[in-house]
């Protein structure tokens, strides 16, 4: 905005002016219109001044609101590349995990894989004793074949042996039966070959209320024998000898005492006094 200046004021005189005074009048006039020019120029200048500082501002304003939105849009990219950033970095953790279980299982396939084939070995020696084993069997039962073979040749021949020994079976059958009819008859001759050959009897005592024992030895021959005694008493042994034709007492045998009469070559007799 341009200031106007007043209009200088002229001073009125009531004399006339002299040329010299005009003179003057005139400079003066010139000066403050030169001044006035002057500063006409100055405030056109300032003015332009002023209007180019006011649209610099305005260019710079509008070049600062065009920053802040692109420095806003910046931003927005910038939290944009960071959300993404993060999900790769989440999406780079989970891949680590993933790749460290794929890991642990790689390395459990191996050992899964070492110990497969370390069974695989262990099958494989198995199958070759197995094979080995076969073939052995095998060649048994081609001998036991050949002894089969053989045995039914032999077979024919120990059927008629087996026939003969069963013939000479039922002799024999015969044969044992008649031997056993004779052993029947025998028997009661054979015990009583073994019995000692004497004759026991009891005889009650009426004075002390206890038993006597006879025995006699009906042989022609004398027969030496041992007496054992036991029962209520301390068991006392007697050894004597039975002349043929004689009787030996043994008295005062309270009710129930055992008597052992052994002698060589014969049964034991047992006695019970009663």
């Amino acid at each position: 905005m341009i200031d106007t200046l007043p209009p200088p004021q002229v001073e009125q005189r009531a004399l006339p002016r002299t040329p010299e005074e005009k003179r003057k009048n005139a400079g003066t006039t010139i000066g403050i219109l030169a001044i006035c020019f002057v500063l006409a120029i100055a405030l056109a200048i300032l003015a332009t001044r002023v209007h180019k500082q006011g649209v610099a501002l305005a260019d710079m304003g509008a070049q600062l609101a065009l920053s802040n939105s692109r420095a806003a849009s910046i931003q927005a990219d910038l939290d944009s590349a960071k959300a993404r950033a993060s999900a790769l970095q989440a999406q780079v953790a989970d891949g680590q995990s993933q790749r460290e279980d794929q890991q642990s299982q790689l390395d459990r396939a191996k050992a899964l894989a070492a110990g497969l084939q370390a069974q695989i070995a262990k099958d494989q020696g198995l199958r070759s004793g197995l094979q080995a084993q076969l073939e052995s069997a095998n060649a048994q039962i081609a001998s036991v074949q050949a002894q089969l073979a053989s045995s039914q040749g032999q077979r024919a021949d120990l059927q008629s042996q087996l026939d003969s020994t069963r013939a000479q079976s039922d002799d024999l059958q015969v044969q044992l039966g008649r031997a056993q009819g004779d052993l029947t008859k025998l028997h009661p001759l054979i015990v009583k070959a073994h019995q000692l050959p004497l004759t026991a009897t009891f005889e009650k005592s009426y004075w002390d209320y206890g038993f006597t024992l006879h025995l006699s030895n009906p042989g022609t021959e004398a027969l030496k024998v041992r007496i054992t005694i036991s029962g209520s008493e301390k068991t006392r042994y007697e050894a004597t000898q039975i002349e043929g034709g004689s009787t030996v007492s043994i008295a005062h045998l309270p009710p129930g005492e055992k008597v052992v009469i052994a002698g060589e070559g014969y049964d034991p007799l047992s006695l019970t006094a009663q």
